[in-house]
């Protein structure tokens, strides 16, 4: 009789991505990547149990051309997809997750300095530049992303973009700083 409270076995299958390289928790569950085999694949544990997983629980987001997904960070009521040429979200609760793209051609591959200033939103680093992700897409609001590193653009053009997934991010006290890999210099310090 034990066999018969087994989950069936489309709601139980093994870990589905040993290669995994990025992990995040939203909604009371445990997302992560593909790994390096799989680099556009988002997939999430069963609800509470993060160690069981259903078959048909994960997102391909390769259909579009923003490369392959670079970290997680949740932000509001979603949790960021970073891919290398775009961002998406993912929103609502286990069972009705749904994705959405949230921009194109702006990526990261630096998700250490993807970081959350108070009363602005999300900062991180670009090949680029600096972005600011601001605002909510709850009870009807809108998000932008908008690049604020044009007064710092000598730095950014003399960064090694090869080296950007190294760069990091800090805080101490009440700024939060940004450096780069590729030249060792803070880029950006911001008072919260």
């Amino acid at each position: 009789q034990l066999g018969s409270l087994a989950p069936s076995a489309a709601s139980s299958i093994i870990f589905p991505t040993p290669g995994a390289r990025f992990c995040a928790t939203f909604k009371n569950c445990l997302f992560f990547d593909g790994g390096a085999s799989d680099g556009t694949s988002v997939y999430w544990s069963n609800s509470g149990q993060p160690d069981t997983y259903a078959a048909l629980d994960f997102f391909d987001v390769g259909a579009r051309q923003s490369g392959e997904v670079t970290g997680f960070h949740a932000y509001y009521n979603m949790l960021l997809v970073l891919r290398e040429r775009g961002i998406d979200f993912i929103r609502g609760t286990y069972g009705t997750f749904e994705l959405q793209p949230l921009i194109d051609g702006v990526g990261t591959k630096a998700k250490d300095t993807v970081t959350i200033i108070p009363d602005l939103g999300v900062v991180f680093l670009a090949s680029d530049g600096v972005y600011l992700i601001a605002g909510n897409v709850d009870g009807g609001g809108s998000m932008e992303v908008k690049k604020i590193s044009n007064q710092i653009i000598k730095t950014i053009d003399r960064m090694n973009t090869d080296v950007l997934a190294r760069a990091t991010s800090g805080e101490s006290g009440t700024a939060t700083s940004r450096q780069t890999a590729a030249t060792g210099q803070t880029w950006g310090s911001f008072s919260t």
